[in-house]
């Protein structure tokens, strides 16, 4: 019941109250409990937990929706491994086992199936099937109704779509009030602060993220962290340096509390991207050579502090011949790792920051022809933000696509956004 209804945080703390060997001994406690884990985004804890219950439902028949639900489980693992089509197989399982009055994990599934099927470059059937099944089905369960509307989200900001996913995030904002859901209250304002952010418009970035933050302890925790991250990035493009500090002393305090390596993991990289923007090189590469980057998942999926990507912001920066090279074969895989799971949001950051590498390793034609495809990307979205972050060295190559006549009133909006300043 409290999962169909969002309630994810009052389920983790009923279940810390449960001995772990009654919870070892009943099949729905161990469900719930992989529901927390799977909301605390702790994917390592979710595997032992399934083997747990598939021994208990061993070849029970009428378990049905459960082993739908572990099919679930098994499908969202392999979808953060960038397994797609084995992803994609097990959700499809899940769909065939989970009836839909099961409405959280129905609409998990339906959530990634659509996702992990926009990543297969299946994009057109993923949106497809999820406006049907908003549409067509009587009496949708808001809960279910949430997913659906997240999966189209996920799919738009994956593929730059910014106008769009936009759109549909004033659907789930609204979605959110009439049933007063807190949960997808926090998710709606994190993704539309997260928008407002990659058009640069940072006062309304700093709105919904500063609400977004206030409940921080009922959103999904990576996105709590990266509401954060986001919300210590605009207060400094805002010249807010101040609001900037204190908010990156909530993110760190947070991720402390969440005993999570990969969320301190986060938080360090944000700190370096900080210190980077504020011109402290001592700390960003300090930063560098103590760093932890094995944690890294597969698929940076829309995120916006990802500590492979501020490593090679540092190494730009620093600018050594060998930093240079290790800067240019570590974009040159996240680049293709990005374009095999069709992920334009995060080209249109790895990008710029490539032509910046070949810039500075004086390959001029290499560097205005990988921006050039990188403001292709970006304009039918109107992203900004990355063009931006880089600094004056990309305004000047930006400078010089203009002359060459390319995307000339885009360019001239990234110019005269309130980036003007940071780019100069």
């Amino acid at each position: 019941g409290l999962l169909n209804e969002d309630k994810w945080h009052t389920l983790e703390k009923l279940m810390a109250q449960l001995p772990d060997d009654i919870i070892q001994q009943r099949p729905k406690l161990l469900l719930a409990k992989a529901w927390v884990s799977f909301h605390q985004f702790a994917l390592r804890a979710i595997p032992p937990i399934l083997e747990a219950l598939e021994a208990i439902l061993a070849d029970d028949e009428t378990a049905q929706p459960l082993w739908g639900e572990v099919d679930f489980f098994r499908g969202h693992h392999w979808f953060w491994q960038d397994q797609s089509s084995r992803s994609i197989d097990l959700l499809n399982r899940a769909l065939e086992r989970i009836p839909k009055t099961h409405h959280l994990a129905r609409g998990e599934a339906e959530l990634f199936w659509g996702v992990a099927s926009q990543m297969s470059d299946r994009k057109t059937e993923a949106v497809r099937a999820l406006n049907a099944w908003l549409y067509d089905e009587q009496a949708l369960h808001p809960g279910r109704q949430t997913k659906l509307l997240g999966s189209l989200i996920f799919i738009h900001l994956l593929s730059g779509e910014l106008a769009e996913a936009s759109r549909v995030t004033q659907r789930l904002k609204a979605v959110a009030a009439k049933y007063n859901n807190t949960y997808i209250k926090a998710w709606a304002l994190y993704l539309m602060g997260h928008i407002h952010f990659l058009r640069n418009d940072l006062e309304n970035a700093v709105h919904n993220f500063s609400q977004a933050v206030e409940l921080r302890y009922n959103l999904h925790t990576w996105a709590a962290v990266d509401c954060l991250a986001g919300l210590t990035l605009a207060y400094h493009a805002l010249g807010q340096p101040d609001r900037s500090r204190a908010t990156m002393a909530l993110l760190l305090e947070f991720a402390q509390d969440t005993n999570d390596p990969a969320y301190l993991a986060i938080t360090r990289s944000c700190q370096a991207r900080l210190a980077l923007l504020q011109g402290d090189m001592a700390s960003a590469v300090g930063w560098l050579e103590t760093a932890d980057l094995s944690i890294d998942v597969a698929v940076m999926f829309y995120w916006l502090e990802i500590s492979g990507i501020t490593q090679c912001r540092v190494l730009i920066a620093q600018g050594t011949e060998a930093g240079l090279q290790q800067a240019e074969a570590l974009l040159q895989a996240y680049r293709q790792q990005n374009e095999g799971q069709h992920n334009t949001r995060q080209l249109i950051e790895i990008l710029p920051l490539q032509a910046l590498v070949y810039h500075k390793q004086d390959l001029f034609d290499e560097a205005l022809a990988t921006l050039e495809q990188a403001v292709t990307l970006a304009q039918p979205g109107g992203f900004i933000r990355p063009f931006v972050e880089p600094g004056p060295e990309l305004a000047g190559l930006l400078n010089r696509l203009h002359s060459q006549g390319v995307a000339q009133d885009y360019i001239c909006l990234l110019y005269t956004s309130d980036a003007a300043d940071e780019m100069s």
